[in-house]
């Protein structure tokens, strides 16, 4: 359905209720001509969105898009931008002071200064307040910034908005230029200027830029001062061969590549990936490689400058940790003797020797598979620091990776995104520093350089060492780099290895992990039915057709012994109908239906958010006030429940009782402003219980199923691993081993065999162009 542009007149803000200078999402009641629109029952529509906050009973320029028809609230319009045109004539102009100021002062500016531009001489600071009746300095002074920043953002609108730029890019243009003036030039100047804008990819300001070129050469045909052939040439010209759209589309390209993993790319692929997405000779692209800012070229390999830097700094700080190792000081083997006693255990050679390099080195690799120990070296580690009287700071990618490792070590681990601050604001983030003896990062395959990097430059600690804990078996990283990999692959960092699998005799799932791992076939390409493994693990094959009822009748069985979140379902996809969307709308049904008791909202692609749901948080949100007014934190990888739902509409009684449309609700419906307030998502986090506010609810999603990327760092009780025909081309033998090593207890694969036989050929790990590796082998100069 394609965008709607018209005039709309808000008559009634229906959210907020009360103005918040922090708030830029609005609902409100318009009047409007256009015939496009499905007027409500009070002939009215619904806008709602990010957007400036608008004067009442004043005429925008708007375009919006169809939002949704509920069957309680009716149809409601998502607006794409909305501006109010410049006022030039002297009525136009009262009408837009009247919002900022009196009738009488209105009258005697006027009276000074006749039927001149009013809005200009405020603009241009040349009005003498001095003069004016009822004016003093403050007032002038107030008066004057709000009509500069109305006239900013009009003006940004005004020029830019009828080109497909947002209200949200708008305030992102105005951060980034600092006045509407620079930004419109910068734009117009060159639209690839907008992809240095977050959320502004190339192809949609390639897709402005067209416009834009369209309106100017239309402009031309129509004053005829170019002909049809002239125009087309004309558009091929500033389009298509212009260099700036070159400059962008390569650096799309590249960014392209490091979301796919790689740190960098050859100079043949980005030249056919280029010609591919620009349209253009690649000889044209050729030309443009070099005039690209921000790349590092070196022989073939093209990269982000700061991509490289990043490698490049990461390879530097561990050189030269290398060359001070700075012995600790205590006896290996009477603290593995007392530790044995203790514990009444029995270390492997493979585990004695980590001790030997804790000792030794300032920076040390622990890499080892699952079942081979990991994690009760990290607690004899933290038990050797006390000893020594050494402080530590446990890390790990995620917050639940952050929650299994205070589990192994009894102390707080934190997430690494916390360590150095990210989404803070720059003063509160240069003053985050890490000062600990010894840094442990576990799950470091998960780390990308940018991440990893950061960390490093926040060790003020000249005397600190650093441990980096991973299995190199799971999959990498979703961002760029290939961090474990590539220090493992170095020779340079001293290096424990753990390979000796205990509990594998038992069969299950260390078992099959690590013949996963092996690649050790161990069911035949045409088996059906159900093969059990040990104590712990079954695989079930069967045809496509029944994976459904499969993994349907396996949650149900799970659910006789364990409850809803304690239960992990994976799926290599989110999308299809064995993809996680469609999975967690099945699971929804069957652990938390519908109910008339139970309050919903709508909840995008995912279907309905309701009480009751498990849901897991992929937003890191530091300094965020719990239901008990005290400042908590809920990070990526954190899971809850939904125990309450207040939306926007009347947040003072049930929000679906009654048959008057809530968008209409009478002032005296609504509480004060802090029951209004109240509206969001809250969720039962641990111990925590946090109100997510509806604007932000998309940082929440369903978490019964979750890709097997997004389990990376996690663990559950139950696993249930669908892989199926339709995801044969996305299954590796390290994402299945990834799959399968997050249960504790018990793991069933419903599955046909060949598909796991496909995916155990295809090793993931070693498929990435990055060059921590080479640098970190390269001597020093």
């Amino acid at each position: 359905m394609e965008n709607i542009k018209l005039d709309v007149t808000p008559i009634k803000c229906l959210y907020p209720k009360t103005f918040n200078p922090t708030n830029d999402f609005y609902i409100y009641s318009c009047k409007t001509d256009s015939e496009e629109v499905e007027l409500n029952r009070y002939g009215t529509i619904t806008i709602k969105g990010k957007m400036q906050r608008l004067d009442l009973d004043v005429t925008y320029k708007a375009e919006i898009a169809f939002g949704e028809n509920h069957p309680t609230y009716g149809v409601s319009y998502n607006v794409i931008s909305v501006y109010q045109e410049l006022p030039k004539t002297t009525e136009a102009q009262k009408d837009y002071l009247r919002a900022l100021i009196t009738e009488n002062q209105i009258y005697e500016i006027y009276k000074i200064y006749g039927d001149q531009d009013i809005i200009k001489l405020f603009k241009e600071d040349k009005i003498d307040y001095k003069k004016i009746k009822g004016f003093g300095e403050v007032t002038y002074k107030r008066v004057r910034q709000k009509i500069v920043e109305n006239l900013d953002y009009q003006e940004l609108l005004s020029n830019l908005g009828k080109y497909g730029i947002t209200y949200d890019t708008i305030v992102k243009l105005m951060k980034e230029f600092g006045s509407a003036q620079i930004a419109i030039q910068k734009v117009k100047n060159n639209p690839y200027t907008l992809t240095r804008i977050h959320g502004i990819g190339f192809k949609k300001a390639d897709a402005i830029a067209r416009n834009m070129a369209k309106e100017e050469i239309e402009l031309l045909l129509e004053a005829g001062k170019i002909n049809k052939k002239e125009a087309e040439q004309m558009f091929v010209e500033k389009v298509f061969e212009s260099p700036f759209r070159i400059q962008s589309g390569i650096r799309h390209v590249i960014e392209q590549e490091q979301g796919k993993g790689n740190t960098y790319i050859e100079e043949d692929e980005l030249l056919k990936q280029s010609v591919e997405l620009l349209q253009v000779e690649d000889m044209l692209i050729q030309q443009q490689i070099k005039n690209t800012e921000g790349l590092h070229l070196e022989g073939t390999m093209i990269a982000l400058e700061n991509t490289y830097k990043t490698e490049e700094f990461i390879s530097s700080w561990i050189k030269e940790k290398l060359k001070n190792p700075n012995e600790l000081n205590f006896n290996v083997e009477e603290f593995i003797e007392r530790m044995e006693e203790k514990h009444q255990i029995k270390l492997s050679h493979q585990q004695k020797s980590f001790f030997y390099n804790v000792k030794n080195h300032s920076v040390h690799l622990l890499v080892g598979y699952a079942g081979c120990g990991k994690s009760k070296l990290q607690s004899l580690l933290r038990d050797l620091l006390k000893e020594l009287g050494l402080t530590a700071k446990w890390l790990a990618p995620t917050g639940n990776a952050a929650k299994i490792l205070s589990g192994y070590i009894g102390e707080k681990a934190s997430t690494a995104h916390k360590a150095i601050g990210y989404g803070q604001n720059k003063e509160e983030k240069d003053l985050i520093e890490i000062i600990e003896d010894y840094i442990i990062i576990d799950e470091t395959s998960m780390l990308d350089v940018f991440i990893n990097a950061s960390i490093l430059k926040k060790i003020k600690n000249p005397e600190a060492r650093i441990l980096f804990i991973g299995d190199a078996f799971q999959i990498p990283s979703v961002q760029c780099g290939n961090l474990l990999h590539d220090m493992l692959e170095s020779g340079v960092i001293p290096t424990t290895k753990l390979d000796i699998v205990f509990r594998q005799s038992e069969g299950g799932i260390l078992d099959i992990a690590t013949k996963i791992r092996l690649g050790e076939k161990f069911i035949d390409n045409d088996f059906n039915g159900r093969a059990v493994y040990g104590k712990n693990m079954v695989i079930h094959c069967t045809e496509q057709e029944w994976m459904s009822d499969g993994y349907k009748y396996y949650y149900n069985r799970f659910l006789d012994n364990h409850k809803p979140e304690e239960i992990m379902v994976l799926s290599p996809t989110k999308k299809g109908k064995l993809g996680t969307i469609t999975i967690n709308k099945e699971i929804q049904q069957i652990v938390n239906p519908s109910s008339p008791l139970k309050k919903e909202i709508e909840f995008g692609e995912d279907g309905v958010l309701r009480i009751g749901d498990y849901v897991i948080n992929i937003k890191n949100t530091y300094d965020i006030m719990n239901v008990s007014k005290e400042v908590t934190e809920i990070v990526n990888g954190d899971k809850g429940i939904v125990y309450d739902l207040i939306t926007d509409w009347n947040p003072k009684r049930d929000r679906y009782n009654g048959n008057k449309s809530n968008y209409e609700l009478e002032e005296d419906e609504f509480g004060d402003e802090e029951e209004v307030n109240e509206n969001g998502v809250y969720v039962k986090f641990d111990s925590d219980e946090i109100k997510i506010s509806l604007q932000d609810k998309f940082q929440l999603l369903h978490a019964w199923c979750l890709t097997m990327h997004k389990s990376q760092g996690g663990n559950a009780k139950a696993v249930l691993i669908i892989c199926d025909k339709s995801h044969k081309f996305q299954m590796s033998a390290n994402l299945l081993y990834t799959a399968v090593t997050r249960a504790t207890d018990y793991v069933v694969i419903v599955c046909q065999a060949d598909v796991i036989n496909h995916a155990m050929r295809k090793v993931e790990n070693l498929r990435r162009n990055t060059r921590l590796e080479e640098l970190l082998r390269r001597e020093v100069v």
